[in-house]
C-alpha cells in the first residue's frame, strides 16, 4: 500500500469521530477556528467568488465558506471523510450546499481560478509538500488567497520536547482506533523532519505567492524558547 493510500485509509477510520467533532466545533457560536476563518474569508468575497478546500474532511471549513457565501468544492482523499462531510452537509440544512469530491489534495482536478484556497491540518500528510504548494498556487486567481492552518504535529519524533502537553485534545471521539498507525507513517514524511512553520515558508518562495500574514495560534514555552504547536499562514497570489 503506498503512502497516500495508507493516510486514507487511516483517516477512514478517523471519519465518524472527527465528524462529531466537526459538529461540535459547527454548534460552538465561539468555535475558534471558525471564526478566524471568517474574519479572513469575508473580504474576499464577492459575486460568484469560489472557494476549495483542500482535505476537508467532515466538512467543517467547506461549510463554514459556503455559509458565508462562496461557491465551495471539498476534496479529500478518504472516502468515509467525503460522505460524513456530504452527511453533515444536508443534516446541517445548509442553504448553499458545497460540493464534494474524492482526491488528492496535492494534486486537485479541478479548474483553476479560484478567490480562496484554504487547508487546515493537511499539509503534514503530504509526501510532496513542495509540489501541492506549487499546484495550489496555480488554481488561485490573480490576487486570490491561500490560507494554511498547521502545525509541528509530529516533529516530536525528532525533538521530544513538542510532545506538547494537550496533545490528546486532537483525539475528541477516537474510539479504538489505533493512532500508533498514524505515527509510523508519519516517520517517513517530510514535513515531521522539518520546523514549521519556516519550512513552508522557504518552500512557498518556489511560487508565486507572497505572505500577508503569519500568526503562531498555540504555543508552549520550553527553558526560554517558544514552541510552535499550531500556526497560520495567508498568502495572495500576485
Amino acid at each position: 500500500m503506498d503512502k497516500l493510500n495508507a493516510i486514507a485509509a487511516y483517516w477512514d477510520k478517523r471519519a465518524q469521530g472527527y465528524s462529531l467533532s466537526n459538529r461540535e466545533e459547527w454548534a460552538d457560536p465561539e468555535s475558534f477556528y471558525r471564526q478566524l476563518l471568517k474574519q479572513i474569508a469575508l473580504p474576499k468575497l464577492a459575486p460568484k467568488a469560489r472557494a476549495l478546500d483542500l482535505g476537508c474532511g467532515p466538512g467543517l471549513f467547506s461549510l463554514t465558506l459556503a455559509e458565508i457565501g462562496f461557491e465551495t468544492t471539498g476534496i479529500d482523499a478518504s472516502p468515509n471523510m467525503v460522505d460524513e462531510a456530504r452527511k453533515n452537509a444536508q443534516a446541517l440544512g445548509a442553504a448553499n450546499q458545497p460540493s464534494f469530491l474524492l482526491g488528492d489534495a496535492t494534486a486537485p482536478a479541478v479548474e483553476p481560478g479560484f478567490d480562496l484556497i484554504v487547508s487546515r491540518n493537511v499539509v503534514w500528510n503530504l509526501e510532496n509538500p513542495a509540489l501541492a504548494y506549487c499546484r495550489w498556487a496555480q488554481l488561485l486567481k490573480p490576487q486570490g488567497m491561500l490560507v494554511i492552518f498547521d502545525g509541528n504535529h509530529y516533529y516530536y519524533l525528532h525533538d521530544k520536547r513538542y510532545r506538547f502537553s494537550d496533545e490528546g485534545s486532537s483525539h475528541r471521539h477516537i474510539g479504538n482506533v489505533d493512532t500508533s498507525v498514524m505515527e509510523n507513517i508519519a516517520r517517513d514524511l517530510p514535513m515531521s523532519a522539518h520546523l514549521r512553520p519556516q519550512w513552508d515558508l522557504e518552500l512557498l518562495q518556489q511560487t508565486n505567492l507572497k505572505l500577508i500574514e503569519q500568526r503562531i495560534l498555540h504555543s508552549e514555552s520550553c527553558d526560554g524558547e517558544t514552541l510552535v504547536k499550531d500556526f497560520m499562514l495567508v498568502l495572495q497570489r500576485g
